[in-house]
């Protein structure tokens, strides 16, 4: 998400190529839990409160690519 924001107005497309990534991302996670009754990864209670935290960083990033290209 970092990447994307940085270079999103140097290459606009990347946004769609990040959400169709999250999407299936999202998707295949979903198929391994129901299907495989697996979970492909350790998720653990910090993981949801480290990526908000992470967020904060997105808007400035995209100032700063806007800036620079």
């Amino acid at each position: 998400m970092w990447l994307t924001a940085f270079y999103s107005p140097f290459i606009p497309l990347g946004i769609v190529w990040s959400t169709l990534a999250i999407i299936s991302i999202y998707w295949l996670d979903k198929y391994h839990i129901a299907n495989n009754r697996s979970v492909p990864y350790d998720l653990g209670s910090d993981l949801p409160e480290g990526m908000t935290d992470l967020l904060e960083v997105f808007i400035p990033l995209y100032c700063l690519g806007n800036l620079l290209f």
